[in-house]
């Protein structure tokens, strides 16, 4: 994922080990063809989703709350209504008593967290987990092509952990990747954050060193298998960066595009 990849040492694997780890990961190895196809697939599914939404848009003064009607034929946002509320002065310099958890609803009852600031409590929480979860692309937008008779740009929000959830990635989903998402609180959601975020990709290495059955499994080996999984991970992500750039550059009517993508997240920060 960076410039500073150790070299892999694969003369130091057994010949017959070697041949039977490359035959599990070819999988994995997805060319610059099947990448372009990902790209193609993601560019396809990033379509304004058709039907009625609210949009809450909490200011320093007022909370305005916003009805859109999205029109899938023509793909674009129509004004339908909106209300403007003011904000009461005593929640604006109140005590801040509602970051608190008063009470579980919901079915939920979790023992010591009653009274206590859920937002900390939040943020201890990723802390300890020290791992990304995720993964999400946001782009500028012409406005334009989004809604008529404006100027400007609008930030759109593509969600793509959720790309192939329709099975557009079936044919290049693993055995291993069917493995982590049926085992997954959530089965046959964020089908594409399942094959490349952090959350995940430790249990993928897992699954494919178990599928080797080897009575000891060499440190080159491990090193390999995670350099499979890493390298697909990064590939995908790649793929999917060239669609939204791609998207910029073509709804802006340029032959190149000059931009600068901004990335955070522990995988990205943190992995070798």
């Amino acid at each position: 994922m960076s410039g500073n990849t150790p070299t892999l040492h694969l003369d130091r694997i057994p010949p017959d080990t070697l041949k039977k780890v490359q035959r599990y990961l070819e999988p994995f190895r997805l060319s610059q063809a099947e990448l372009q196809e990902v790209s193609a697939r993601l560019s396809r599914d990033l379509v304004l989703e058709n039907g009625d939404f609210l949009a809450l848009d909490l200011g320093g003064t007022n909370f305005r709350v916003l009805h859109v009607r999205v029109v899938e034929e023509e793909q674009r946002v129509l004004k339908m209504d909106s209300q403007i509320c003011a904000i009461p002065k005593e929640m604006m310099l109140g005590t801040g008593e509602q970051s608190i958890l008063i009470r579980w609803t919901k079915g939920f009852n979790c023992s010591g967290v009653e009274g206590k600031d859920v937002v900390k409590l939040l943020r201890d929480a990723v802390h300890r987990r020290g791992v990304s979860t995720g993964t999400n692309a946001c782009y500028m937008e012409e406005m334009e092509n989004v809604e008529r008779g404006e100027d400007g740009r609008m930030c759109i929000n593509t969600e793509w952990g959720g790309f192939g959830d329709d099975g557009s990635l079936r044919d290049i989903r693993t055995e291993f990747d069917v493995a982590v998402d049926e085992t997954s609180i959530n089965p046959g959601v964020h089908i594409f954050e399942k094959m490349i975020s952090g959350m995940y990709l430790g249990e993928i290495v897992r699954l494919l060193l178990l599928g080797l059955k080897a009575d000891s499994v060499d440190c080159g080996v491990v090193r390999l298998v995670c350099d499979a999984v890493s390298s697909r991970s990064a590939g995908l992500c790649a793929a999917a960066l060239a669609t939204v750039a791609n998207r910029i550059r073509s709804n802006r009517g340029l032959d190149h595009l000059k931009t600068t993508v901004g990335v955070d997240g522990t995988v990205y920060r943190k992995h070798p």
